[in-house]
């Protein structure tokens, strides 16, 4: 938790099957807490989105078997700026656990979301003890976040009853 709050900036990468882990991680950390990244290909080339990372830093991954290599590089590339690296994987052996300064161990058994519901846990649990740790400036960021949401009026808005209010008759 530590080194997730007193990070300069935090990324935080899961390709493929993570993928879904990390972006949900990635945009609630991201609402909490200012310089949270969230790399991914297609967005630009990877090494433009993971080259600012350096000493201060932390690359959270998320790396289940079959492990994907452009995961792992970034784990290498980071951990050669002497960055932090965490990782969330399925064995104190797999190739990310090998690359990291600090290993989160959640088996993942049965392929295709087997453990999704442990996973889930496992981040819900950093991401609450991080908002509390950071306390008065995550609630901050977190009504700055809910302004913009309705400026911007993401959400369809509800009527007295519950029911979504239509605009169109």
């Amino acid at each position: 938790i530590e080194l997730l709050t007193n990070a300069a900036s935090v990324y935080v990468i899961g390709l493929r099957s993570s993928a879904p882990l990390a972006l949900n991680f990635g945009i609630g950390l991201r609402q909490i807490r200012p310089n949270c990244f969230m790399p991914q290909p297609g967005i630009g080339d990877l090494v433009d989105q993971i080259a600012p990372i350096s000493e201060g830093d932390v690359l959270f991954s998320i790396c289940f078997g079959r492990y994907m290599r452009d995961t792992l590089n970034c784990m290498d590339y980071a951990r050669k700026m002497n960055a932090t690296v965490i990782t969330l994987t399925d064995t104190p052996l797999s190739p990310a656990a090998k690359r990291a300064d600090l290993v989160f161990v959640i088996r993942y058994g049965v392929w295709f979301y087997g453990a999704s519901t442990a996973l889930f846990s496992l981040l819900n649990a950093l991401m609450i003890s991080i908002l509390l740790r950071q306390g008065a400036s995550a609630q901050h960021r977190l009504g700055q976040v809910d302004k913009i949401i309705e400026q911007f009026q993401i959400f369809q808005p509800l009527d007295d009853t519950g029911a979504h209010v239509s605009e169109v008759p």
